[in-house]
């Protein structure tokens, strides 16, 4: 990936408009797209494999105070922060995901975007699993969101779904059991919307069509006859979350009574997802759109009879994940000539030569702090945020104790005064020489033994 975007960093604090690009596992940046030289290099990952960066995005509130912005720190000794604005939400959105599939590979994270084989490879699923965020967004629908109306018509919120798909994406535990299943359903769309390469493959596109235009003609009598084949010739781990999905996408059908959400309903909302061709005209959009989801339909209907036989395993060659460093990490904006060196100052320079560029030492030193010191603030705020959440679960704690102390004594109360109801009417039944067997006038011991 690459294009514009605004950086500052290290230990300039000027923001300045560079030419980035992500050669390998570093994050480079020219003045000008034509350049050779690169102005810097950011490591983000290493050839070993190892992360040393950590990326996310920045509230618009918080310092910079930029709309777009996100930010890269790194781990290693020189404990470097960079902030870079693009020009767009979706812009930004697209460079951390790009980063993301980087800086997390080897935690299993970076999955938006990322090969489906490659993915359940660095997850370390075994034959017959689906990616991590495919089963957790499908169990968590499965418990709250069946009987939802609109569940997948309707989009959740940007903001959560942004959320989620950013803590899936760096190998965290997401928030995914609290969110709102509108948002939890907008991001499993979303992953599959991201897979570089459909379910059903472009390979076997122009295939499933003609496939397509068949059962047609024959008013879906051989729908079965006519897919099985081709459902056999998919890829292995294609195949499988394929029979997931539409076992479960089955299973919401079944419930359109209450979510409206009826099968034709679903296919027009997974058809997309499913399968989609590179070429983008409008002619075969209207051409393909509604056979697409045609075939979606004969999937869910007759999941059961079309995956009965999983094709066999195949042996899958993904191209390697480049980790090399092609640039020592410099960062050319320190210096104001452009050179490579470490210190602000750059060889030659004087101080009172920085003085008449308006460099101003103090900020440039401060500057440099931000990452650090920022990081210790979002600290802070957790812990504030942590302590607060365990006050307020200490003073419910409290509540629940009074409450259940009150229902104690009144039930106290009351078994006091029945005993004493009932000691009143076993005297007068003994006064009555009535024969009361079985009958323990001790109230306070619990005794098996008969009367003599």
């Amino acid at each position: 990936m690459e294009g514009w975007l605004t950086k500052q960093g290290g230990r300039v604090r000027s923001w300045k408009k560079r030419w980035f690009s992500i050669k390998g596992a570093q994050l480079v940046y020219f003045k000008y797209p034509s350049d050779s030289e690169p102005q810097g290099a950011i490591n983000l990952a290493t050839p070993d494999g190892s992360y040393q960066c950590e990326v996310r995005y920045i509230p618009a509130d918080e310092e910079p105070k930029k709309k777009y912005c996100f930010e890269i720190s790194s781990n290693n000794d020189k404990q470097r922060t960079y902030y870079c604005h693009a020009a767009s939400s979706k812009e930004a959105e697209k460079w951390v995901d790009a980063l993301n599939r980087i800086v997390y590979a080897t935690r299993g994270g970076g999955m938006f975007g990322t090969e489906l084989s490659r993915q359940l490879l660095r997850e370390g699923r075994k034959n017959g699993a689906v990616p991590y965020v495919i089963e957790a967004c499908v169990k968590r629908i499965k418990q709250d969101g069946l009987d939802v109306v609109g569940i997948f018509r309707l989009p959740g919120s940007h903001a959560e779904v942004k959320e989620l798909k950013q803590a899936f994406s760096q190998a965290r535990l997401p928030p995914i059991h609290e969110a709102d299943v509108h948002s939890v359903a907008s991001l499993l769309k979303e992953y599959l919307r991201q897979l570089p390469e459909p379910l059903l493959t472009y390979g076997l596109y122009d295939s499933f069509m003609d496939i397509t235009q068949d059962m047609k003609q024959h008013n879906g009598s051989k729908d079965v006859e006519l897919l099985k084949p081709l459902v056999k010739s998919l890829p292995y781990n294609n195949f499988t979350v394929l029979k997931y999905l539409c076992e479960f996408l089955e299973e919401v059908a079944a419930h359109s009574a209450v979510n409206k959400m009826s099968l034709v309903n679903i296919a027009t909302v997974f058809a997309p997802n499913f399968c989609t061709t590179k070429d983008t005209s409008a002619e075969a959009l209207i051409r393909h759109t509604p056979l697409v989801h045609s075939l979606t339909m004969a999937f869910i209907r007759h999941h059961v009879e079309l995956f009965s036989e999983p094709p066999p395993l195949d042996d899958v060659v993904l191209k390697r994940e480049e980790t090399e460093l092609m640039f020592d990490e410099f960062d050319g904006d320190e210096d104001t000539r452009g050179s490579r060196g470490d210190s602000v100052l750059g060889v030659g320079e004087t101080e009172g030569e920085m003085k008449a560029l308006d460099v101003n030492m103090d900020q440039v030193v401060l500057t440099g702090m931000q990452g650090p010191i920022r990081r210790v603030q979002q600290d802070l705020i957790s812990t504030k945020k942590e302590n607060a959440l365990l006050k307020q679960q200490l003073e419910q704690v409290q509540v629940d104790v009074n409450f259940h102390q009150h229902t104690y004594e009144k039930e106290k109360q009351l078994r006091l005064q029945t005993e004493h109801k009932l000691k009143v009417l076993v005297s007068h039944m003994q006064a009555l020489n009535i024969a009361l067997p079985n009958i323990d006038t001790d109230f306070g011991v619990e005794s098996d033994d008969e009367d003599e």
